[in-house]
């Protein structure tokens, strides 16, 4: 299964751009999640966040103001995943904790993908990818994992991973916050 990790993806001044003068503006508009990786209501005292979508499933169309902004970083993941089209786009950010807090082990859609993280931000609280598998998102997740990797969230780093591989996220406790851009790739015929 495809596990990919890239370095110094976007251009630097690209990316600044897109860093600095738009996600972390002081005029960047965040949505609320009560929980930042499940769309069930329900987690931990820790496991809220917060999003900005770009484009959702099942249309794929652009809900944000935003988004002009970010056709080149996502046509330049979707070249890197060699997919046709992208189906979901969003911000999510977490915010400090005061101890380690693993957010709910997900895969983000049913449907054949390659997920995708691009870093905004340097900080802690890593990506954990798992050797188990599920085509169901509603699946539940079995109680004994094996890890296969650990991401540090480096900005500017890109991680393209088989869509079907659980996988979570941690909240930082060292930096204020853990910014990324999540995004999902597939196929036309899927």
């Amino acid at each position: 299964m495809k596990l990919e990790v890239i370095d110094n993806f976007l251009s630097p001044t690209y990316f600044e751009y897109l860093n600095e003068h738009i996600v972390q503006s002081p005029r960047f508009e965040w949505s609320y999640l009560n929980n930042v990786t499940s769309a069930k209501d329900e987690g931990d005292d820790w496991s809220f966040g917060y999003t900005h979508v770009l484009i959702e499933t099942p249309t794929g169309r652009p809900l944000s103001p935003h988004f002009p902004a970010f056709i080149g970083a996502l046509c330049d993941i979707q070249e890197a995943t060699g997919l046709d089209k992208c189906t979901r786009a969003r911000l999510d950010m977490t915010t400090k904790t005061p101890a380690p807090f693993e957010h709910q082990v997900h895969i983000d859609t049913a449907r054949p993908n390659y997920s995708c993280i691009l870093y905004i931000n340097d900080t802690d609280g890593d990506t954990i990818m798992y050797e188990e598998t599920t085509k169901d998102p509603s699946a539940p997740i079995p109680e004994k994992l094996t890890e296969r990797e650990r991401i540090k969230p480096v900005a500017n780093r890109l991680v393209i991973f088989d869509g079907y591989i659980l996988h979570t996220g941690m909240s930082p406790m060292k930096n204020k916050n853990r910014i990324l851009l999540n995004t999902n790739f597939m196929a036309d015929d899927q």
